[in-house]
């Protein structure tokens, strides 16, 4: 299954805009409003005015959309786990297709009498 979010809260306003942006992801106005679950045209007023109280900042990260970006350094990922010190015995064999499944014949065996019983002459 999926991994679960941490609680968010829906309230459309500055403080909950600003507080769902990572520090350095830029992010379209859309996104932004897909989280809320609601227009563009409402999210647009809380992020002008956060721009405007320097708390977020233009960017031109995306191809043909304007970004918004909070400032900060975006957090380092976690690193994988080193892989194992295994070798492989031998190299993958392909698949016999000249074989025949268990059962195969005998199923479609069975519906070809059933097909032929009831055909129309």
């Amino acid at each position: 299954m999926g991994r679960r979010r941490t609680f968010e809260p829906r309230v459309l306003n500055a403080e909950n805009v600003f507080a769902r942006m990572i520090p350095g992801k830029t992010y379209p106005a859309y996104v932004i409003a897909a989280s809320f679950k609601v227009p563009t045209k409402d999210v647009r007023p809380h992020l002008d005015a956060l721009i405007q109280s320097g708390l977020i900042e233009h960017s031109h990260a995306l191809a043909k959309t304007l970004g918004f970006r909070r400032p900060g350094k975006e957090p380092q990922k976690d690193a994988s786990a080193p892989g194992g010190d295994t070798s492989i015995a031998a190299a993958p064999t392909p698949p016999n297709l000249n074989s025949t499944l268990t059962g195969y014949e005998r199923e479609i065996r069975g519906w070809i009498e059933l097909c032929m019983m009831t055909r129309s002459r």
